[in-house]
């Protein structure tokens, strides 16, 4: 045999949710590993230009096709293997504590947790989550037993390109309490943030679908899910 090695090589994916790791490599002990071995020499091949121009993007698997890179994760299925819209961050059900990407406005008194059975005050808040309906489920909510009156907390999407014609956001809300105040749902576009969806009251002990119409011309934007503290601890919302 040839002396040889063994090159490890990663290629990335449509978008930023492709890492790779590679940890504690080895030989079997059959391989005879001559570490001071002469290889022959290297035939370095002439590397290709980049098939797509600096305004467009591959898919992933039909690396001939080109789109702009605005027709990535923009909610509509342009690649013919539908990887354009594979890798992003579109839904979630915050399984694992998993948030999506999504994040906390640091700069509001109160913030969204992790959830799962019952939350730590009585009478308020959900006992399962909607996904599972199990009390291992996890959700997101608002706790109430801190903070004061009107105090809100801010739950923030990563940025979508473009939203397209009939564009939707359902989720599931729990509005459980004597004391609920209101959910909101904003888009935030250039640097502006638009109410689309509101609802205020205790909406009795089960899970509801909240649907919110996108503004078809909404590009470069993020959602954000407002809660908004009521006047006491029953006032938890998920």
């Amino acid at each position: 045999q040839q002396p040889f090695q063994v090159l490890i090589e990663g290629v990335r994916g449509a978008s930023y949710e492709g890492d790779i790791g590679v940890d504690d490599t080895s030989f079997t002990p059959g391989c005879q590993v001559q570490i001071t071995a002469t290889l022959p020499p290297i035939v370095y091949s002439t590397t290709q230009s980049p098939y797509c121009n600096s305004t467009h993007s591959h898919c992933l698997t039909n690396t001939r096709q080109c789109l702009p890179k605005d027709q990535f994760c923009n909610f509509n299925v342009d690649c013919t293997d539908q990887t354009d819209e594979l890798s992003c961050p579109s839904t979630c059900n915050f399984e694992q504590n998993t948030s999506c990407l999504w994040t906390n406005d640091r700069k509001q008194k109160l913030k969204w947790s992790f959830g799962s059975g019952r939350t730590a005050s009585m009478n308020t808040g959900p006992s399962t989550d909607y996904t599972t309906h199990s009390i291992n489920g996890t959700y997101i909510y608002l706790e109430t037993s801190d903070g004061n009156f009107g105090d809100r907390a801010l739950f923030i999407s990563p940025l979508y390109r473009k939203s397209s014609k009939m564009c939707k956001f359902t989720f599931w809300y729990h509005m459980f309490g004597d004391t609920i105040n209101t959910l909101n749902i904003y888009v935030r576009s250039g640097g502006i943030d638009t109410l689309i969806w509101s609802l205020q009251g205790n909406q009795g002990d089960k899970w509801l679908q909240g649907i919110a119409q996108l503004p078809t011309c909404a590009s470069e934007f993020n959602i954000l899910v407002e809660g908004i503290r009521g006047t006491s601890f029953t006032g938890d919302i998920a």
